[in-house]
């Protein structure tokens, strides 16, 4: 969540009402904020876990130079070229 005066938290957002966005810090601390103060609220590509913000692994469908079991996403792929 970006505020109109330049700060930047994250965490998950519990409810969105009409005037006000009731939001969990990483810290876990619980706030509501009025949306006249919310700049935007952009939604993060990972995942918290022990109030660790954890961001996805760009290699997972890779392990060294060898492809793995795990599959790409509809629509993606990637070009990778190795030399030795």
């Amino acid at each position: 969540m970006a505020l109109n005066d330049g700060s930047e938290l994250i965490g998950t957002v519990l409810s969105d009402e009409q005037d006000t966005v009731r939001f969990l810090t990483a810290g876990g601390l619980r706030l509501a904020m009025p949306r006249s103060q919310i700049r935007s609220i952009t939604a993060l590509p990972g995942r918290f876990e022990g109030g660790r913000y954890l961001r996805p692994d760009p290699n997972y469908t890779r392990l060294l130079f060898a492809p793995t079991a795990r599959p790409l996403k509809s629509g993606q792929g990637y070009f990778s070229a190795y030399e030795v």
